[in-house]
This record gives C-alpha cells, sequence and structure tokens, in this order.
C-alpha cells in the first residue's frame, strides 16, 4: 500500500513578511496598547548569515517602520561599513520586542518571552544565521538566560543551540559614553565589530 506521503506534511515556516503582518496586528503583550505607528519588524536581508539583535525599536523606529534608524542606526551602519558589511545584503537586523516601550524602558520579562516565543525563534529559523550579534543585555538574555552582566560578557563569544552569538554593547548606551579611551565603552564597541570582521574572514562557525 502506497505510503500517504501528505498525511505526514510538515508545517512551513512562515515567510518574513508573513510575520511582520502578524506583528502588526499583534495583542499578545501589553505594548500593542501603546503601538502608534509602524511595526518595526525587521530590516536588511532574509538571505544573510549575520544576524543583528537588539532589544526593542524606539520612537523613530515605529514612525519609520524600521529597526536601527536614527543616531543608533548611524552608528550601527558606521560599524558595519567599517568592516566591509552592507546593511542591505550582509546582514539581517531585528529586535526581542517588535513594538517600541514607554519611554523607551527596557522590555519586561514578559514582553520579551512572549514577543521572541512568537517572531524571534521563527525568525531565527527562517535566516540560520551564522553568527548572531546580541546588542545589548535584553538580546542577550535571549541567547544566553544566565547572563547577568553585558560588561562581563561582551566580546566573548558564546553559543546558542549551534550558532555563535558575539554580546556587543547596544548602539543607545555607546551613543550616551562616546569618549574614545582604551576601554571605555565606545572603544570597546569597535574593538567587537572588528571581531566580528575576524570571524566571519576566518569562518570560525565551519
Amino acid at each position: 500500500m502506497a505510503l500517504q506521503l501528505d498525511l505526514f506534511t510538515l508545517p512551513t515556516l512562515p515567510t518574513v513578511l508573513e510575520l511582520k503582518e502578524q506583528a502588526g496586528n499583534c495583542t499578545a503583550c501589553p505594548l500593542h496598547c501603546v503601538r502608534d505607528g509602524k511595526v518595526a519588524f525587521s530590516d536588511g536581508s532574509d538571505k544573510a548569515k549575520v544576524m543583528i539583535v537588539s532589544d526593542a525599536p524606539g520612537p523613530t523606529e515605529e514612525l519609520l517602520g524600521k529597526p536601527f534608524v536614527g543616531r543608533s542606526g548611524q552608528l550601527l551602519d558606521q560599524a558595519l561599513e567599517s568592516i566591509q558589511l552592507r546593511r542591505n545584503v550582509d546582514v539581517y537586523l531585528t529586535n526581542v520586542c517588535k513594538h517600541r516601550t514607554p519611554d523607551n524602558r527596557v522590555p519586561t520579562v514578559e514582553e520579551q518571552k512572549t514577543c521572541s516565543d512568537l517572531f524571534l525563534r521563527k525568525e531565527l529559523e527562517i535566516i540560520k544565521p551564522n553568527l548572531i550579534v546580541a546588542l545589548g543585555a535584553p538580546a542577550l538574555k535571549f541567547f544566553k538566560p544566565g547572563m547577568t552582566n553585558i560588561t562581563s560578557e561582551r566580546g566573548k563569544w558564546c553559543k546558542w543551540n549551534e550558532t555563535l552569538v558575539l554580546p556587543v554593547f547596544q548602539t543607545a548606551y555607546v551613543l550616551r559614553n562616546p569618549g574614545r579611551e582604551k576601554g571605555s565603552p565606545a572603544d570597546l564597541f569597535w574593538l567587537d565589530f572588528k571581531e566580528l570582521k575576524r570571524a566571519i574572514d576566518q569562518k570560525i562557525w565551519e
């Protein structure tokens, strides 16, 4: 008797565009109550092998419907350009939470878990990055739940499942501490992007 393969068909993953549409209509956590702009879901290429994850969009991101814009986005763009990565081609940019938080506060544990379960985990399945950059403590906590201090973790590769993750200071934090003296947040931020360049050149995931 022929095997009925259609009975065993696995559910297919949604596309990034489908996830974005779902996020735009999502009411699963309290953040939808303060939403008054576009959902800043993601940017870059879904074919990229470097994925950059931060915590949540701000007002400018929500207004434009795109993560990593404004001053923080400009700093990130400069860091990417310094290591010959193109924003629209070589990286995929997203956040743990897809909607902004009131007064740009840190997303709560509940908000982070709800949004990452609904969206970020699926993005990771779709993109299948070789390397992940976790910008800031909230993003790193998703990949390394026991993390307590981003300062002690930054610049040190860790693993999420089998994927390598590089913790880096959040761009907004670097902008608040712009001094470039040795060991400063800005100095370490640029050193960490040089480490990302080294990792890409040497294909350390292989």
